[in-house]
């Protein structure tokens, strides 16, 4: 997981009452598709789920946000399939239903019930 970068891309963010956390589906980030194919032939790395897991723990609002490239590998289905038991939300949705990356979404919006 590379948590200096700034690219948010597959993101599950997790807030609590005294900050913002941010965990990747994934076991990097990657602004493009393609780099997420093609340079890494085992996205979801050993640990990911622990780590979703221990970022979700204690969290007053878990918001999904990893956009369309989330479902690379069924990630997506995976994540929400581990996360059964909270609520998710999400921004928005894509056309798709994937839940909107926040890059493309206004500051105002609220957090609605992610359906997956």
């Amino acid at each position: 997981m590379n948590s200096s970068s700034r690219d948010h891309r597959h993101l599950l963010q997790t807030e609590t009452r005294d900050r913002n956390k941010f965990q990747n589906c994934y076991n990097q980030m990657y602004c493009m598709e393609a780099h997420l194919k093609d340079n890494n032939p085992e996205p979801v790395g050993t640990e990911n789920d622990a780590a979703i897991l221990a970022a979700v723990y204690g969290a007053d609002l878990i918001v999904a946000a990893w956009g369309t490239m989330g479902n690379r590998m069924q990630r997506d289905r995976a994540v929400l399939k581990l996360l059964k038991e909270k609520d998710v939300y999400c921004l928005s949705t894509t056309r798709d239903g994937h839940p909107r990356h926040p890059l493309y979404v206004r500051r105002e919006q609220e957090p609605v019930l992610y359906g997956g």
